[in-house]
């Protein structure tokens, strides 16, 4: 991702390290269509791993890449929850 995207969208003051299931890091990405990260307040990572069954049924709320964290599409709603 351009050094540029990543500093802008990062979540800031998050540190720490994901531990994946092996097999299941991926690090590929694809970018908003032209105009709209320039624009937009944030973005979320969208992705969905199945289950060994091949059954979606659940996302973890953080993605990292090269030790910056993204949230993903969950993130926002999740993040509104209070207790």
């Amino acid at each position: 991702m351009p050094d540029e995207f990543v500093n802008q969208f990062a979540l800031k003051n998050v540190s720490g390290t994901l531990h994946p299931k092996p097999g299941s890091e991926y690090n590929d990405f694809a970018l908003p269509i032209a105009g709209l990260a320039e624009v937009s307040k944030g973005i979320t990572v969208v992705e969905f791993t199945p289950d060994s069954d091949g059954v979606y049924r659940r996302t973890r709320p953080l993605r990292e890449y090269q030790g910056k964290y993204f949230p993903c599409l969950a993130w926002p709603l999740l993040s509104t929850i209070r207790a």
